[in-house]
């Protein structure tokens, strides 16, 4: 990594950058020739001065992007915004269990966003409406949450609109407690920390307090 300064500022280039800007290969050696880190998740990883550790997983093509595990989470890539997303923990393990980006989520939108601070990274969820140790990340076809005590799940279709008409994570169902479930009878459910989402196969919704 080269740091540039000058007198307005300074600017930071890493050697996967410099490489992919004159169109020269990337000539480091990996042990496991099946679990290259290349592209734009390379890019990202080095920036993140290979935070993640070592690969353990090649990677892989899905709609949209690419996405590759290693020993600290995975780092995932939304090829039409020029973006890629380093999910870890529980927020990575709800991901990959619904399918990460080949599942019904696709490929993130968004970074992580802590809610309920006031932090400047903060969604307007924390405009005095709610104090807790929260987040939230947005993907193509939904959404992951997560909130301490409580755990991240995934939400997604008509729960999620529903859930979002309601108020979201600010309005009265709270966090969610159950990613979406199928429905005995057929339809979706999902249990949130004050009530419910039901969407019976072919009506409506319904919010359930409890």
């Amino acid at each position: 990594t080269a740091v540039a300064v000058g007198t307005t500022g300074s600017h930071r280039v890493t050697g996967a950058e410099l490489r992919a800007a004159l169109g020269l290969p990337d000539d480091r050696v990996w042990i496991n020739s099946d679990r290259i880190v290349k592209g734009g998740i390379r890019t990202a990883y080095d920036a993140l001065m290979c935070a993640p550790g070592l690969p353990t997983s090649p990677q892989t093509a899905v709609p949209g992007g690419a996405e590759q595990h290693f020993r600290t989470g995975g780092l995932y890539r939304n090829r039409h915004r020029n973006m890629t997303v380093w999910l870890r923990g529980v927020v990575d393990d709800e991901y990959r269990a619904v399918g990460s980006g080949g599942g019904v989520l696709g490929v993130p939108v968004s970074d992580v966003l802590v809610l309920g601070t006031t932090s400047n990274r903060t969604s307007p969820l924390s405009s005095g409406s709610m104090s807790c140790a929260c987040k939230r990340i947005d993907f193509a076809g939904g959404r992951v949450y997560w909130k301490q005590g409580i755990g991240a799940h995934a939400l997604w279709g008509p729960v999620l609109t529903t859930y979002l008409g309601a108020g979201g994570a600010a309005g009265s169902l709270g966090f969610p407690t159950t990613r979406v479930l199928p429905r005995v009878g057929g339809g979706e459910r999902a249990v949130f920390e004050r009530g419910r989402v039901v969407c019976p196969a072919g009506e409506p919704c319904a919010v359930v307090p409890s």
